[in-house]
């Protein structure tokens, strides 16, 4: 299995190096994804999730481009990938960290889902059955990583 190692210089150019690694380094995973963030920009948005080892080390980020959509909608979709990313690779636990706390209530079916992200959180939940997931709420400082690469 393969992911993509991304490093940032002090000149804020990120470079990228494809990391190999097998069975032994996945069991030991924890697994959880940083916050995912969005941003919208003259008609765009985009959103960022980042995946970190037990130890709190970067092992995997995605960000990427969506067509205009609302700050919960691209939240929900960062999310919906990371779970994604999570399971297609057969990581057995995963812990979500999110700022938003409608999404963690959402996730943990303490709420209704809203109409307008219906379709990706059942999407959502049909991937979550395939890995034991965790929904923690962070403060929105916490996921300054996931905010950059949305930027």
């Amino acid at each position: 299995m393969a992911i993509c190692k991304v490093k940032f210089s002090k000149s804020e150019t990120i470079s990228h190096q494809l990391v190999r690694y097998g069975k032994i380094l996945r069991e030991l995973l924890k697994d959880h994804m940083d916050a995912p963030k969005f941003k919208y920009y003259k008609g765009k948005s985009s959103y960022a999730y980042c995946l970190r080892d037990r130890e709190g080390n970067l092992i995997f980020a995605q960000a990427d481009e969506i067509p205009e959509t609302t700050n919960v909608e691209a939240e929900t979709v960062a999310i919906k990938e990371a779970i994604y990313h999570c399971t297609t690779r057969g990581f057995p636990r995963v812990t979500i960290k999110t700022d938003s706390l409608l999404l963690k209530n959402i996730l943990e079916g303490n709420w209704e889902i809203p109409w307008n992200i219906r379709i990706i959180m059942e999407d959502t939940l049909t991937l979550m059955q395939y890995s034991t997931v965790n929904i923690e709420h962070i403060y929105r400082e916490g996921n300054t990583l996931a905010d950059y690469l949305a930027n």
